[in-house]
């Protein structure tokens, strides 16, 4: 399967891909934000919540003073993939950090999940914004 990236096209298998893709989003509201988009293949048989919990726990070990503020089950796609938003703030390096990501598994059992990160809270806007980027993907899989 072709991977298209701003630059061009490279030969890999959608099997293989374990990239990162990181984008900086201008805030007309002050603190930049960061925009993350990473895959996971998830453990054998894992289910979408499965995965959601354990990648969950393993942040709130690495990070100091760890909230979940939102937990909510939605649909990305226009084929509906299942997804799970989930908003936390922590602390990192001294520093306050917010994210709000949308967990998707993808028809091939593993899992697309799409990060907006900040040091400040996330505002409605910026809420919504997010999740109408992220339920508009157009999956090429």
């Amino acid at each position: 399967m072709p991977y298209q990236i701003n630059e061009g096209i490279l030969p890999i298998d959608a099997e293989e891909d374990r990239s990162i893709n990181v984008f900086a989003i201008k805030n007309p509201d002050g603190a930049p934000l960061q925009a993350i988009i990473t895959r996971d293949k998830g453990e054998p048989g894992e289910s979408l919540a499965a995965s959601v919990e354990r990648q969950i726990k393993i942040l709130s070990r690495q990070v100091k003073e760890f909230k979940a503020l939102a937990n909510e089950e939605i649909q990305i796609t226009e084929a509906n993939w299942p997804a799970i938003l989930r908003e936390h703030s922590f602390k990192q390096s001294n520093q306050s950090a917010y994210q709000l990501q949308i967990i998707a598994q993808t028809p091939a059992q593993g899992f697309m999940i799409f990060t907006l990160s900040s040091i400040k809270p996330f505002s409605d806007m910026h809420r919504q914004a997010w999740i109408k980027t992220v339920t508009s993907f157009k999956p090429a899989i």
